[in-house]
């Protein structure tokens, strides 16, 4: 499954950039954590702690959300516990 998003990546968050090709997981409900593919559109590069920019993600499982997403809903993503950012979906 494939949603266009506007991602905000949390300054105090990650220390780092990252490039495209993300694998970070996302916390859908505080209870289940879902991996998806973060790509960047051709003209960017990295996103920077405190940027925000819109992206493409690609979810590695569609079985688990079946109708669970709607436009404009906000979605955590995290490494570990502590969250990194935040998405919005813009297209589903």
């Amino acid at each position: 499954m494939k949603i266009r998003a506007k991602l905000l990546l949390y300054k105090g968050g990650r220390e780092t950039p990252f490039q495209n090709g993300y694998r970070p997981l996302f916390d859908f409900d505080s209870t289940s954590l879902v991996s998806g593919r973060i790509m960047l559109s051709s003209e960017k590069k990295m996103v920077y702690p405190g940027e925000e920019t819109e992206v493409e993600i690609e979810f590695i499982s569609d079985d688990y959300f079946g109708n669970k997403l709607h436009v404009g809903e906000k979605i955590l993503f995290t490494e570990s516990k502590k969250p990194l950012g935040e998405i919005e979906i813009i297209e589903i």
